[in-house]
């Protein structure tokens, strides 16, 4: 928990110190940076190398590129990752303190609480949904801690 507690500080603290559409790469970059060098003494040497710490702040873009690509699958898989408008939870029904911590769990009652409130949501222009995410409100909570999962199972294998 204390990590995710760091995180969402150093989340805050890079997002309040820059510009907000500087975020892509440069912020995922300087995020990478803080961690590294926030690492434990007994963490493994290989990560301070200044090659394996330039490749790592390097992939940390990666989620952007994978956003800002124009392949419409991954615009509809990836795009949902980088967002979520917390104001939509109370339009279908839900409250933020007992939403599911479980994104598939989320979703099913997020869409039950969209059907029972359409009229707390704005008609979807179909032009503008090419990637069919208008739906839904992001589900950037959700994929911050699968990824962290993701992370603490491949640092296992160290």
């Amino acid at each position: 928990m204390k990590i995710r507690i760091l995180l969402v500080a150093l989340l805050i603290g890079a997002a309040g110190s820059s510009p907000l559409f500087a975020w892509n790469y440069e912020g995922h970059r300087m995020v990478n940076q803080l961690a590294l060098a926030s690492l434990p003494e007994e963490f493994p040497a290989f990560v301070h190398q200044p090659e394996n710490a330039e490749r790592i702040t390097f992939l940390a873009g990666e989620a952007d590129r994978w956003r800002n690509n124009s392949d419409l699958p991954l615009k509809h898989y990836n795009g949902l990752d980088h967002y979520f408008d917390a104001e939509q939870l109370a339009s279908a029904g839900l409250d933020a303190d007992t939403v599911s911590d479980l994104r598939y769990s989320f979703v099913v009652k997020f869409a039950q609480g969209r059907l029972a409130h359409p009229e707390n949501f704005p008609e979807i222009d179909a032009e503008k949904n090419s990637d069919n995410t208008k739906e839904w409100p992001g589900f950037l909570p959700w994929a911050i801690t699968e990824y962290y999962g993701k992370l603490k199972s491949a640092f296992s294998y160290l």
